[in-house]
């Protein structure tokens, strides 16, 4: 705007303010102070400078001098002002800086309408925002706790089961020991049997069937006793297998209620209800180092709860291929023993009757070496009936010997001497022979006794460590229950 045109404006509304009615402060009160309202898409004009009136001529009562400048025609001629006086501005002026304040005032409290109601928007808006995260925060969170206490469900029922099946596994090895003092106790009679019947003299040292059943019960034993301290083993081994399985499904199931502890408690806050209350925590919005996604998390649950049921059918698998195993071997050791005991009962019917049959043959040897002594004594005394007769038919010859010229003949007296001398001599021999063959049958026969008489000690201790000795061991063998481990 140039100064000439702001000249002219001034000169207008000092017409108007002329011809407007003053009342005590201003003008009438039909006077529009306010400028009329511009359409929207008006271009909004730069107000008017507040000096841009012409002022009229100075009175004399004014002294002083004038402020005026080149650019008075832009600013306006200032009056003289002293201190007495308050025309400085004009009543146009006046008016226009009312309106400008009436016009400031207005778009202050346009403004302030406008930031009132976009700050009740925005904070109803913040306020729905933060009420949804909040509840959609509470409903994760109850979410992620129920997941937790389900996986802590499955946890603590992995757990449990694991448990029942570790008290059942560890029946298993004071069953074994039970099993192993019972194999002790059988091997110590087996062996005490083939060292008792080791003992058997001379011709009964001999491998007859009972020997080898008993060597093959010892060996039998020791391979049951083998197997069993092999499972034995396993067993423990098993057992620490299971305990470690248990432990980790313990120490994540004590995670998992420490997490559902935590997450209940942090459900639990809220921003103002009592009695837990949020309060700044600074650095917790940081994510930690190495912190692990839902996904692996749920999956090293998965592997915990698989390896744990793993070891478990492990357990399972080897406790039902035990049985079996225990059954046969006791099953196989008791056959034996059976088989022992067989074989011995027979040997000691045998030896029984061997006995049995040489003590008839002692007593029969004994009655002959009596009767055969008998016969001796007959044949002794038969050979020196002999020699009376002998003698008699000697004398008689010797006698006849002393005849003289012809009468000395041989006459049927001589012949008949003669004879019954040759038959004396010859009788007497055959005695001879007899005695001695008796005599040689007599020792034959006592020789035989004495053969019997060891045979029989031979017998008879044979019989003794079978039957009394070695049968008695035989009681102390353990029975199908304590080779079972039952009892």
């Amino acid at each position: 705007m140039s100064p000439q045109n702001g000249v002219e404006e001034a000169s207008e509304e000092g017409k108007r303010w002329e011809t407007a009615e003053m009342g005590p402060v201003g003008p009438a009160d039909d006077v529009v102070l306010t400028p009329t309202a511009a359409p929207e898409d008006a271009p909004v004009p730069a107000p008017a400078h507040p000096f841009v009136t012409e002022l009229g001529p100075v009175g004399p009562w004014a002294f002083g001098r004038t402020e005026w400048n080149p650019a008075s025609g832009l600013t306006g001629v200032r009056p003289v002002v002293d201190r007495y006086s308050v025309t400085r501005f004009s009543p146009g002026d006046w008016l226009r800086h009312n309106a400008e304040l009436t016009a400031t005032a207005t778009a202050a409290r346009q403004r302030g309408d406008a930031a009132a109601w976009s700050a009740r928007e925005v904070r109803r808006r913040a306020a729905a925002e933060l009420d949804a995260l909040h509840r959609d925060s509470s409903d994760r969170l109850q979410e992620r706790a129920q997941h937790v206490w389900r996986w802590r469900a499955e946890l603590e029922r992995a757990a449990e089961v694991m448990w029942d099946e570790i008290q059942l596994l560890q029946q298993t090895p004071p069953r074994l020991n039970r099993i192993l003092a019972a194999l002790a106790k059988a091997a110590a009679v087996a062996s005490e049997c083939i060292a008792v019947r080791c003992k058997r003299p001379d011709t009964d040292l001999i491998r007859d069937p009972a020997h080898d059943q008993l060597v093959r019960e010892a060996a039998l034993i020791r391979e049951v006793t083998a197997m069993t301290e092999r499972c034995l083993k396993q067993a423990v081994e098993q057992i620490r297998a299971d305990r470690a399985a248990l432990v980790a499904l313990q120490a994540d199931w004590s995670c998992k209620k420490d997490c559902y502890r935590v997450d209940t408690l942090a459900r639990a806050v809220t921003a103002h209800r009592e009695p837990l209350v949020g309060v700044f925590q600074e650095g917790a919005a940081v994510v930690p180092d190495r912190q692990v996604t839902p996904g692996d998390w749920e999956q090293s649950t998965r592997r915990n709860i698989a390896a744990s049921e793993a070891e478990r059918q492990r357990s399972i698998a080897f406790r039902t291929l035990l049985q079996p195993m225990l059954d046969g071997a006791v099953r196989d050791v008791r056959a034996q023993a059976a088989r022992v005991d067989d074989a011995l009962a027979r040997n000691v019917a045998l030896v029984a009757r061997a006995v049995e049959h040489f003590d008839e043959q002692y007593r029969l040897t004994v009655r002959k070496e009596a009767d055969t002594e008998t016969l001796i004594e007959a044949l002794r005394v038969a050979i020196r009936n002999t020699d009376p007769n002998l003698k008699t038919a000697q004398s008689r010859l010797h006698t006849r010997q002393q005849r003289m010229a012809s009468e000395n003949c041989r006459d049927p007296p001589q012949a008949g001497l003669l004879e019954e001398v040759s038959r004396v001599t010859i009788a007497a021999t055959a005695l001879d022979g007899q005695l001695r063959n008796s005599t040689n049958a007599l020792h034959e026969i006592r020789e035989e006794r004495a053969r019997l008489e060891a045979c029989l000690v031979l017998k008879r201790k044979h019989l003794h460590l079978d039957r009394d000795r070695v049968l008695q061991l035989r009681e102390h063998f353990p029975t199908a229950g304590s080779l079972s481990g039952l009892n």
